[in-house]
């Protein structure tokens, strides 16, 4: 169900690292005496949404319980527990199955609870995440229990759905020395809120997770930014927005709680040189109408340090020390200037002690191109490098604040913009934190927006590696974010390589540890691999039994397009294509990918963590996103898996879930686990341990046989993991 902006539920994850997975929930024996009335729902479910409509496919679930009880597997009539109805194209919600199909008791009357959207229950309580802000359709989690006491009738029954989550809108002006222009590529945060939360079906109590909180970036349409989030003490709540030209924080006021059902609109004005900006907020019920009243004024500051782009100072630097702290845009100029120079910083500290606005102006690399690169500890310490756009010498091929870091680089916040366009006969190599990372880059958050073009046709060596937080990764990444958009293209007639991630372009010989993608990626080209964490593996030089590098408990929340790819096109939510000998353990996707190709010749993968995976093992992950692949050209050559694509050399899938609201759709191989795997190489296995709820049910897209399980490994077997 969309809306004027949409919000999207999403199931928490919830998979055990050994042994089968057990079914979504067990029904209770409470068989009553039915009649062949069945019940049925009209076409004017009510939502409260503002001019909302309901579209064909959306799911609801609903119980049927005895009259005047609470729900519990005890008050459950006949078995009617989490039944899934789908809105048709006939404008009613029918049965999605036989199975999901109710009748009215003969003799005593019923009361319904119903849910949107549909979700796997346990115990009466969904499980769910907001994270995923820019495709919120599933998560405005509605609730309805006013059908009370009914009885068998041949009338069609009217559910009234209410919100039970808060909605944010915030309107965003330009003040004094600031124009309309100053705000485009705007971005707004909000700070440390919690994200993963339980909804009690039976007495409509949401319980938050504190242990989840961290910042969501609200979905952004020209001057207006809005979010959905659980209801709650908002006291003191900082908002962020970020321009290209610095970063303007304000907080909510101290005594204000965000309600269910309830709007929240900030109209906000933006004034660049001053240490206020001028906040006005209304509250209303979040519905098609209702009046507002004012609230309480927000209390609220602006960070602004603005760069001229050309000063530099390198005084704070003395060869005798080893603890060094930058505090103005000027000084981190003179710290690129001195890198370049050859001083390395290898053995000593660099800290900032503020935050640092480059006010958009382009700024130099960290490092040179061949040999003087960062070895040195760089600590953010949480402070924000904002209005960054990286400054490119002819013939450069980085667009990043450092270009090879072969130090540690942590709690780096950086925000800004990244626009190349290339059309010279070389590679780019783009990432928000650093080009390559050689060392460690830990708790670092990207806010960066890039957009990577390349137009050319001679060197098929040539390639684009484009990352959130680096472009190639040769070590370790570890607790990153990002929540920057990624678009590339690489419009090569000789079949040149695009490599881009949520977190590294592209992974030789590394690790990706606790690090989450938070916004969308879209490619397209001639070989173009996109995952929601990494783009590609490849070369990895240890045997997997053997193997510390892997992507280990990293989440994708983002959306992973490839578009009409030339070539190859591969996008998956955690890694678009492994190589070579890659273990991926424990990782989540719960955002929607789709790659396509038109050509005859050309193949397209798509998964729900692997596109196409050669000698990798991946244990205990999960899907709930929905996954399409597509070839016009030749359509038996696509294939999509809720797991894994397409697999082939040695691979093994192992205690992982394909979600209950999860979707697989090809117009070649399609699987719940596996869309296809090639039995003319060496052995792989999809494994009985894991758990295929959602669509299709058959587990591999290619496998003979027509058991749902046909071709899994039923053995019982020892885990690594």
């Amino acid at each position: 169900m969309k809306n004027i902006i949409n919000f999207c539920l999403i199931s928490a994850f919830m998979v055990s690292l050994s042994g089968c997975q057990k079914e979504q929930f067990e029904r209770a024996d409470n068989s009553t005496e039915m009649s062949n009335v069945e019940v049925r729902f009209g076409s004017k479910i009510t939502t409260r949404m503002t001019n909302e409509t309901w579209e064909t496919d959306d799911h609801i679930g609903i119980f049927m319980v005895k009259t005047g009880e609470p729900l519990s597997s005890e008050s459950v009539v006949n078995n009617a527990s989490n039944m899934k109805y789908t809105f048709s194209s006939g404008n009613a919600f029918e049965p999605d199955t036989e199975n999901d199909r109710m009748y009215y008791p003969s003799k005593q009357a019923v009361d319904f609870i119903a849910y949107y959207p549909y979700r796997a229950v346990t115990d009466n309580q969904l499980s769910f995440d907001i994270t995923r802000q820019q495709n919120p359709s599933s998560i405005d989690l509605l609730y309805s229990d006013n059908l009370k006491n009914i009885s068998a009738t041949e009338k069609a029954q009217v559910l009234n759905f209410k919100h039970k989550l808060s909605k944010l809108v915030f309107s965003i002006s330009p003040g004094k020395d600031l124009t309309e222009e100053d705000l485009e590529e705007l971005s707004l945060v909000i700070r440390d809120v919690p994200t993963s939360a339980t909804f009690n079906l039976a007495d409509a109590q949401i319980t938050t997770d504190e242990e989840s909180k961290k910042d969501i970036t609200a979905l952004v349409d020209g001057n207006t930014a809005q979010a959905i989030v659980y209801p709650g003490d908002c006291g003191n709540k900082e908002i962020a927005v970020m321009l290209l030209s610095g970063e303007f924080t304000f907080k909510i006021s101290s005594e204000s709680t965000w309600l269910s059902g309830y709007q929240y609109k900030y109209a906000l004005t933006l004034d660049k040189n001053i240490n206020s900006a001028s906040i006005e907020a209304t509250i209303s019920p979040w519905e098609d109408s209702g009046e507002s009243e004012s609230l309480e004024g927000s209390d609220s500051e602006v960070t602004v340090i603005p760069w001229d782009g050309q000063s530099s100072d390198t005084n704070w630097y003395n060869s005798g020390e080893t603890t060094f702290s930058l505090s103005t845009p000027s000084q981190l100029n003179g710290l690129s200037e001195l890198v370049k120079s050859g001083i390395t910083f290898e053995g000593k500290t660099i800290e900032l002690v503020r935050d640092i606005n480059l006010n958009n102006n382009p700024f130099p690399a960290i490092g040179d191109e061949t040999a003087n690169f960062f070895k040195g500890t760089f600590n953010g310490n949480s402070h924000t490098i904002s209005g960054y756009t990286p400054l490119r010498e002819a013939g450069s091929k980085y667009a990043s604040l450092f270009t090879v870091n072969e130090g540690t680089i942590s709690n780096v916040i950086i925000s800004g913009v990244i626009n190349v366009d290339n059309t010279a006969d070389f590679s780019i190599i783009a990432g928000g934190i650093a080009g390559q990372n050689k060392g460690t880059i830990d708790g670092c958050r990207s806010y960066v927006k890039m957009n990577v073009t390349s137009t050319l046709s001679i060197s098929k060596e040539s390639y684009i590696y484009v990352g959130g937080i680096v472009g190639a990764n040769h070590n370790v990444i570890s607790n990153c974010q990002n929540y920057g958009s990624i678009q590339a293209e690489h419009s090569n007639t000789n079949e040149a390589d695009t490599y881009m991630g949520g977190i590294a372009g592209v992974m030789i010989n590394g690790k990706i540890e606790s690090c989450e993608n938070n916004q969308n990626l879209t490619g397209s080209g001639d070989y173009v691999m996109a995952g929601g964490i990494c783009g590609a593996c490849d070369d990895q030089n240890v045997a997997v039994s053997e193997v510390e590098s892997g992507i280990v408990s990293c989440s994708n929340y983002g959306d992973i397009t490839v578009e009409e790819a030339k070539t190859r096109a591969y996008a998956a939510g955690i890694v678009g294509n492994i190589c070579d000998l890659l273990k991926i353990t424990s990782c989540i996707n719960k955002g929607n990918v789709s790659s396509s190709t038109s050509s005859a010749t050309a193949n397209a993968f798509a998964g729900g963590v692997v596109a196409r995976g050669g000698e990798c093992k991946i244990y205990g992950s999960y899907n709930s996103g929905k996954i399409k692949v597509a070839n016009s050209g030749k359509a038996s050559s696509a294939y999509g898996g809720g797991i894994i694509g397409y697999m082939s050399a040695n691979s093994e899938v192992h205690t992982s879930t394909h979600a209950i609201e999860a979707l697989v759709e090809s117009t070649g191989s399609c699987g719940g686990i596996a869309g296809f795997e090639d039995y003319t190489v060496d052995t792989h296995y999809v494994y009985g341990c894991c758990s295929n709820l959602g669509s299709p049910q058959k587990w591999i897209g290619n496998a003979e046989g027509s058991s749902y399980k046909a071709g899994v490994t039923l053995t019982e077997h020892t885990d690594e993991e």
